[in-house]
């Protein structure tokens, strides 16, 4: 029987619908983004889980699986990884780690477990839970609940071939493992609770046949589903509390005004390319121009906030967004500015550094008119100290590169080098860009 994924087909159905509208068009940028937690735990350092209590109808008991003890261990293990969503090599910061608290060790936490004559999966109250706490030594506790709900439902169509006026009949399962945890941390020392989540997940496999009823066998395992499903959870209870890396997607503002239009197009493809630098000298210098720009200083606010400065770029959001309250990217970069601040304070005050990167100081010229030299590479093209043939020849310079123009003195344009050397040039030997 060929049993076919429908999802599949509407992807790719909706990615061409997409493409032939023109959604999927314009200039993006694709960087690691350093968030804080919704929930700051300033008097927390060492914690402890406890295992969820599964709480489960049917499905849950009987699953041969103890996705309460699996629950903690996901969370245990997100809480412990040190750049949790990032691909190290890929971060412009260095130090933003989101591993910032200790978590008692599994084989500890069982040991006392056993010496208070409790089993790690026994249903725990709060008093008990904060009296393992004071014996590990904690700051706060974890404990919570889970359960999972499961619905196949079949379901067929019928179609007709127009041209041989045949039917089909199309068989459909589709599945659904609904999830939800419910967490809560406790401060040991007080007894108050410092934050609770209740995060919901739902996982659906559909598969359909034109060869009869679909098996039940076809779609993904009631258990595979609900473990995928609580990792899923698992991260979104970390991030309650702790702070995470998101792979995110800014959209490039164009800018408005003729005078930047073709150098700000370089920098929209200079951060396309991930060359950062390049990028932030022209916006750089274009806002030193027009510091009432709202497109450059979103542009630039994203530089900042990728590379660790937080400072400037909520200062860059912020002017953005009081430019122009209208924009969501603008909306949605100074709530994100804010949020980034109070991350900062908050691990300052924890003794956890982030090294911000440094951006060289961009050139003078960047903003400069033109010229690219005539000719190949393998020409030279002599340049002179003054502007007159006479001169002395200061270099020989390939063909077909381009220069920065610092003025224009008759038929001649006194140039940048790469070296940062000015010199002049004639006009016959260059092009305009």
């Amino acid at each position: 029987m060929k049993i076919l994924t429908r999802s599949l087909f509407i992807t790719v159905a909706m990615l061409l619908v997409l493409n032939a509208t023109g959604q999927l068009f314009g200039p993006k940028f694709r960087s690691y983004v350093y968030l804080g937690p919704e929930k700051q735990l300033t008097t927390v350092q060492r914690i402890a889980i406890l295992n969820f209590q599964n709480l489960g109808p049917y499905y849950a008991k009987q699953a041969e699986i103890d996705f309460g003890t699996k629950l903690a261990d996901y969370l245990t293990a997100n809480l412990i990884e040190e750049y949790r969503g990032a691909d190290i090599e890929k971060l412009y910061l260095s130090g933003g780690i989101t591993n910032i608290y200790q978590v008692i060790e599994r084989s500890r936490l069982n040991s006392v477990l056993r010496e208070q004559n409790l089993q790690a999966s026994s249903l725990v109250d709060d008093n008990t839970a904060i009296q393992l706490g004071k014996i590990l030594g904690v700051d706060a506790i974890i404990t919570g609940s889970l359960s999972f709900e499961v619905s196949d439902t079949r379901k067929t169509s019928e179609s007709t071939n127009k041209k041989t006026n045949e039917k089909t009949v199309t068989h459909y399962l589709t599945r659904n493992v609904i999830t939800e945890a419910r967490m809560k941390i406790i401060d040991v020392q007080t007894a108050e609770v410092l934050g609770t989540l209740t995060p919901k997940h739902t996982l659906t496999d559909e598969k359909y046949s034109t060869k009869g009823s679909v098996p039940t066998s076809a779609v993904q395992s009631v258990n595979q589903m609900a473990d995928e499903a609580f990792r899923i959870v698992s991260s979104q209870l970390a991030d309650y509390f702790a702070p995470s890396y998101q792979y995110f997607t800014f959209n490039i503002k164009k800018l408005k005004l003729d005078k930047y239009k073709d150098r700000a197009k370089d920098a929209e493809n200079y951060l396309k390319n991930g060359e950062i630098e390049n990028a932030y000298k022209i916006y750089n210098a274009i806002h030193d121009e027009d510091s009432y720009n709202p497109e450059v200083a979103y542009n630039l606010g994203i530089l900042y906030e990728v590379t660790g400065d937080f400072d400037k770029a909520n200062e860059l959001y912020s002017k953005a967004y009081m430019l122009d309250d209208s924009d969501r990217d603008f909306q949605d970069a100074y709530n994100r500015g804010k949020r980034s601040l109070a991350l900062k304070q908050y691990l300052d005050n924890m003794g956890i550094p982030i090294h911000k990167y440094e951006f060289a100081d961009g050139s003078s010229t960047v903003l400069a008119a033109k010229v690219i030299t005539k000719g190949n590479r393998s020409d030279r093209i002599p340049v002179y100290e003054e502007a007159k043939t006479n001169s002395t020849v200061v270099a020989q310079i390939p063909g077909d590169i381009e220069l920065s123009v610092i003025n224009q003195v008759n038929s001649w344009f006194l140039v940048e080098l790469f070296d940062g050397n000015q010199v002049y040039i004639q006009a016959s030997d260059v092009k305009s860009e």
